[in-house]
């Protein structure tokens, strides 16, 4: 599958490494003139991703038991990283 992009995340306690492979990204910035809705004022980013193994194999067994505070990381991880990302290329 094509990624959007590939984001090498750190779990567990011996730092095992992952990938994040991006399927969606959408980062909306907020519009300080937009009345209408409290999330286009506020701005919001939308993403979603599969963990790989490092080998490029989906990793479920893992992906399914992640803790909260592991999808989070993961998460703002990949904000980080997608920082800019033009969405149109």
């Amino acid at each position: 599958m094509k990624y959007k992009a590939e984001v090498v995340v750190e779990l567990g306690d011996e730092d095992t490494k992952y990938i994040a492979g991006v399927t969606h990204y959408h980062h909306q910035k907020p519009n300080r003139y937009c009345t209408d809705s409290d999330v286009d004022y506020h701005g919001y980013t939308e993403l979603e991703w599969e963990l790989l193994n490092m080998d490029g194999t989906l990793a479920h067994e893992v992906e399914s038991v992640l803790t909260e505070r592991e999808n989070d990381y993961i998460e703002e991880k990949i904000k980080e990283d997608m920082e800019g990302y033009d969405e149109d290329r």
